[in-house]
């Protein structure tokens, strides 16, 4: 190796000597990507397995004539659960089949179906999913029962899981090339939300999932926002505090109303974290610091050294 291909290493990040391309040890590049997902070639979320003939799609009941309503008896019969992939507050994620393909299925923990609150939430999410439309960079919604005790989602199967686990599970960051084409793919998804007034309120690395091929996809619309609604019947100070804080953009603390603008904050900490490999304020020992940090003092992650020109921007 000559002098010139020689790393340095800035703020975790390893960079060209001579200030070229980003550049990790390890990359999630589209051929690394590729060989983490145990499927084969063609999608899983396109895998036919028998055991159905397109029977039940004629008396379906749907949603905006796009998401297919399941009633508890069809939660029952119609979806085979294989294998449990995350768990959080709310609900557990798992692998499944409905009606002869694999896919995911999110469903509430028992004691949150016995919240007001929670199922208001989750059946807003779901109408409002309803409305945005299909685009190749927002996970789509394939299916939900809204009525308890099966409240559940069904939606594609994100095969390489999330960017978070990527870079912190797997101790993966992007090449230069992944890192544009992850920037742009992410910002053309949550571009085309905010075209239908949808304020998504919670991007982080979390639910942003790595599908086949490359493909970057945003997840979990829980807590989004319709920009139409001047005023919402859930709307208030918790509401609008609600997110996570590593992520959340100043207007955010203040528990005024938010727009699209809080997505364009998150965006930026989430290409940060992909850079540097640290979550945004990891140095901060609870909330209200980052609080204090963000709301108050008006701070911003520092820009990491070795950064490429191009996806740098200044105010």
């Amino acid at each position: 190796m000559t002098p010139d291909h020689k790393l340095a290493v800035h703020n975790t990040i390893t960079q060209n000597s001579q200030g070229g391309l980003l550049h990790t040890a390890v990359s999630i590049g589209p051929m690394d990507v590729a060989a983490m997902s145990p499927a084969s070639p063609s999608s899983r979320t396109s895998m036919q397995i028998p055991g159905d003939n397109g029977k039940n799609k004629a008396s379906d009941t749907r949603l905006n004539d796009s998401i297919v309503l399941l009633s508890p008896d069809q939660f029952q019969t119609e979806i085979v659960l294989i294998k449990l992939i995350g768990t959080g507050a709310c609900g557990s994620v798992h692998e499944a089949i409905w009606r002869g393909s694999i896919c995911a299925v999110k469903i509430l923990h028992p004691s949150k179906q016995i919240s007001q609150t929670t199922i208001g939430t989750f059946r807003r999410e779901v109408e409002l999913m309803s409305t945005i439309g299909d685009h190749p960079g927002v996970l789509k919604i394939l299916a939900a029962c809204l009525s308890p005790p099966h409240m559940c989602i069904i939606t594609e199967l994100a095969t390489n899981g999330s960017l978070h686990a990527v870079i912190h599970d797997r101790h993966l960051r992007p090449e230069y090339a992944t890192l544009l084409d992850l920037s742009i793919q992410i910002a053309d998804a949550i571009a085309f939300c905010h075209a239908k007034n949808l304020v998504h309120r919670d991007l982080k690395t979390h639910n942003i999932l790595l599908g086949e091929n490359n493909c970057f996809q945003v997840a979990d619309f829980g807590l989004a926002m319709d920009m139409d609604e001047k005023t919402m019947a859930d709307y208030s100070e918790e509401s609008a505090l609600m997110g996570t804080s590593a992520y959340m953009a100043p207007e955010q603390f203040s528990g005024t109303k938010v727009d699209d603008k809080c997505d364009s904050y998150a965006f930026g900490c989430i290409l940060w974290e992909c850079i540097t490999g640290i979550v945004p304020w990891s140095e901060c020992n609870n909330i209200m610091q980052i609080v204090m940090a963000v709301g108050v003092e008006r701070k911003r992650p520092p820009l990491p050294k070795g950064v490429p020109p191009p996806i740098v921007v200044r105010r």
